[in-house]
């Protein structure tokens, strides 16, 4: 190859698609503005903007973390799930308190859902501690030491996050 040859070639270049381009933009703009406007994409919109503060949506926020702290749901910040029995009761009694200072003041709806959640909740918790105190009677103990014992045997499950 010559300079010559390098030198009179010309590169053709097609600046129709930076125009399609530009228009291609300006409807996915024009999108996402009636998109946002209009509420968005589902609960949370498209965006994910929060859903709109409401009790059902306060009591199943409680709920979620409810299932998180019994390891039935993954903890989103650690990416596992855990096993946090006290943060669990605390969650659940306020639920429970607010089952209490509510009655009389809810929609069916609220109640009927309240209620139902309520009894899941409860009944996972109690599920789970049967499932641990199983769990710490059948361990091997440590050479040395007494078989370990769980809430039905008169001794506590371990404090703090198990990770599981």
């Amino acid at each position: 190859m010559s300079d010559e040859t390098n030198g009179s070639e010309e590169k053709k270049v097609d600046g129709g698609w930076k125009e399609q381009a530009r228009r291609e933009k300006e409807r996915l703009a024009e999108e996402l503005d009636s998109q946002t406007a209009e509420g968005g994409e589902g609960e949370g919109g498209a965006l994910g903007e929060m859903p709109e503060a409401d009790f059902l949506h306060f009591v199943s926020g409680l709920a979620v973390q409810v299932m998180m702290f019994l390891g039935q749901v993954e903890n989103p910040l650690m990416g596992k799930r855990m096993l946090d029995l006290p943060a669990a009761k605390y969650n659940i009694d306020i639920l429970g308190i607010l089952a209490e200072k509510t009655k009389g003041n809810l929609t069916e709806e609220e109640d009927k859902s309240l209620t139902s959640v309520l009894s899941e909740l409860r009944l996972r918790y109690v599920q789970t501690v049967k499932a641990l105190e199983k769990a710490m009677a059948e361990a091997p103990p440590p050479t040395g030491e007494a078989p370990l014992k769980g809430p039905g045997s008169g001794s506590q499950p371990p404090k703090g996050k198990i990770i599981i």
